[in-house]
């Protein structure tokens, strides 16, 4: 688990506010977690199966596995990541007491769709290509078998597929980790990339593999905390209310010990 530095100036600083459009993510987190990773696995079988088939051109066209590549491209600018991310988006922006209608259109409506909408503006036709570029070199000899015919097309059908999954895959984490980081990257959107590129796909190692994630949960837990000391309540009242309201135990135990 990372090890979060308490005593730098930044956080020191007042912990954020109720205004945080993020501030409710850590309520009810791991059941987030659970909503958003079927949405990703969803949207991996979709958006998989449709490569998939673009590649297999590449079986009457000796070559155009390749073309095929950067159609796929394209459908994935346009077609396929914008309702993920707002589907993901949805979920971590919602009450916690109405994660089961999460992604119900009405409750959707009502969340700041700026935030959404200015998320969704990061994911372009120029960050794909990008994004695409980097799984190639991590298969870089697949790739060349895409200019064999008819072998070339059957592996690029399969290259496809596994860079859809792939793709998909990062681009769910990397959601993810911008809503359990206050709705920042970290850093920026192409160190984020990078990011979590090396984490588990397990979306709640996020707060245990990533410092600013977890300072940002945890620091989202103070304002509640400082209340309930307000009201003379007991440690083990304040465990009991927030475990009542799905709060992980591990930034239950964090929050105390550094809420002062």
């Amino acid at each position: 688990m990372s090890t979060v530095n308490w005593t730098s100036p930044t956080l020191d600083a007042e912990p954020q506010d109720w205004t945080n459009p993020a501030a409710d993510t850590v309520f009810g987190l791991e059941e987030r977690n659970r909503i958003v990773q079927d949405i990703i696995n969803d949207f991996i079988k979709v958006h998989g199966c449709t490569d998939a088939a673009i590649g297999i051109i590449g079986l009457a066209l000796p070559g155009a596995g390749i073309p095929g590549l950067i159609i796929s491209i394209g459908m994935q600018a346009t077609v396929f990541y914008p309702p993920m991310v707002r589907k993901i988006a949805a979920v971590y922006l919602a009450p916690s007491d109405e994660l089961t209608k999460a992604l119900d259109e009405a409750l959707i409506e009502t969340l700041p769709l700026n935030v959404i909408a200015d998320l969704a503006s990061y994911f372009g036709s120029h960050f794909f290509k990008e994004m695409t570029k980097d799984i190639l070199r991590e298969y870089s000899l697949t790739l060349l078998g895409a200019l064999i015919p008819f072998v070339g097309g059957a592996i690029c059908a399969g290259l496809d597929y596994y860079i859809a999954k792939k793709m998909t895959n990062r681009i769910g984490r990397m959601v993810a980790l911008y809503f359990q980081n206050d709705c920042q990257w970290i850093g920026n959107q192409k160190l984020t990339y990078q990011y979590v590129k090396k984490m588990p796909d397990d979306l709640n190692e996020i707060r245990k593999k990533s410092p600013e994630a977890r300072r940002s949960l945890i620091k989202n837990l103070w304002p509640s905390i400082r209340m309930m000391r307000k009201n003379n309540m007991t440690e083990e009242q304040i465990i009991s209310a927030l475990a009542s309201e799905n709060v992980p135990k591990d930034l239950i135990r964090e929050a105390l010990d550094f809420c002062k």
